[in-house]
């Protein structure tokens, strides 16, 4: 694949990208220890973070961001339906995941054309 046809961060994605490493050590102190190697960075990638309080999105994004990656987020559709962020999500490039419905498999497929075309998922 050629670089013109690789996904690219919306603008508005790396703004809040930038805006994340200024806000969340406000809240708490972030300690960044890993990085992915280059090699990894070239093409689509898999981020599996533990998600086990409202919080760890936003302390994921701001360390993303201090290593420099852009990843899209699955996340739940009723982010999508909620009405500034909701807008937010979908200009930022997210993918929607319709949890417990018969659409559900749509984010995977979703997903799978992101990581083809060169995007970091998270998951």
């Amino acid at each position: 694949m050629d670089d013109t046809s690789r996904w690219s961060p919306p603008p508005l994605w790396r703004a809040l990208l930038v805006v994340s490493r200024v806000l969340i050590p406000l809240f708490c102190r972030l300690r960044v220890t890993g990085d992915v190697p280059a090699d990894l960075r070239a093409g689509g990638l898999i981020l599996a973070g533990n998600h086990i309080g409202t919080f760890d999105p936003f302390a994921l994004i701001a360390a993303c961001a201090r290593r420099g990656l852009a990843p899209r987020f699955l996340a739940t559709a009723g982010l999508f339906r909620a009405p500034v962020f909701g807008s937010v999500m979908r200009r930022s490039g997210h993918i929607r995941v319709d949890r417990r419905s018969a659409t559900a498999a749509h984010a995977l497929d979703a997903a799978g054309a992101a990581l083809a075309g060169g995007s970091h998922i998270v998951a």
